[in-house]
């Protein structure tokens, strides 16, 4: 039996923009890479509408989510609590759901981020969140490697896997720090099929040491589609 997600990412919404998805499904369960808005209230409409039709969102925050990161504390919690109340969507921040078989792990990343100038507390307060995501991502990469019920395992991340995902391409992006794609070190039992991302525009759909990295970001101005992705 195949299983399928469509994947979405990177919609970049402005407050007053309208988004409408009806119609548009190709699975019943869908995947939302991060970076809806920089408006909460946006976010959690978007959720909604989507919750509305698949039977499942499987939903990680963004850097655009926290565009203030002294406020990261209260957006998680504003998050994790209206998230809660909505239909058929689970917040993937520090989670791990097992569906059929294939067990999907969250994580923003903060990997490369670049965007904003950011003073010295920003910054180690970006480092911290960056060194716990890689932390929680590795941990629970290891703990799923004798998960009778976890047959493979999709990741889901805000941030891109590794800066190779970058190269050939004009975009003018720094990468720090520890690349989220070194937590796949810890994949012994080579549970890890689909790795799915944001935080790009550059879209990527390529497999490497059979596990197929993949992004589906929206371009401004430009028809949106849902990419399926078959796991």
């Amino acid at each position: 039996m195949t299983y399928s997600v469509d994947l979405i990412s990177d919609l970049a919404l402005q407050k007053t923009e309208q988004f409408d998805w009806t119609g548009k499904p190709t699975s019943l369960f869908c995947v939302v890479a991060g970076n809806v808005s920089t408006d909460i209230d946006k976010v959690l409409e978007v959720l909604e509408h989507l919750g509305s039709i698949y039977r499942g969102v499987f939903y990680i925050d963004g850097y655009l989510e926290h565009p203030t990161i002294s406020l990261y504390e209260q957006n998680i919690q504003r998050l994790t609590e209206s998230i809660s109340k909505l239909n058929n969507v689970i917040y993937m921040h520090n989670h791990v759901v097992v569906v059929n078989d294939i067990a999907f792990v969250g994580v923003n990343g903060w990997y490369g981020i670049e965007y904003r100038e950011l003073d010295l507390q920003e910054t180690l307060k970006l480092a911290s969140l960056q060194h716990e995501d890689l932390a929680y991502l590795t941990n629970s990469i290891k703990s799923l490697q004798l998960h009778r019920d976890a047959k493979k395992v999709v990741i889901i991340s805000n941030s891109i896997p590794s800066e190779h995902l970058l190269y050939n391409s004009n975009q003018s992006k720094i990468l720090d720090g520890n690349e989220p794609g070194l937590s796949l070190i810890m994949d012994s039992e080579h549970k890890i099929t689909h790795w799915l991302y944001g935080s790009t525009n550059i879209v990527g759909d390529l497999v490497y040491n059979d596990r197929r990295f993949v992004n589906n970001p929206r371009m401004a101005g430009q028809p949106y589609w849902p990419k399926r992705i078959e796991i």
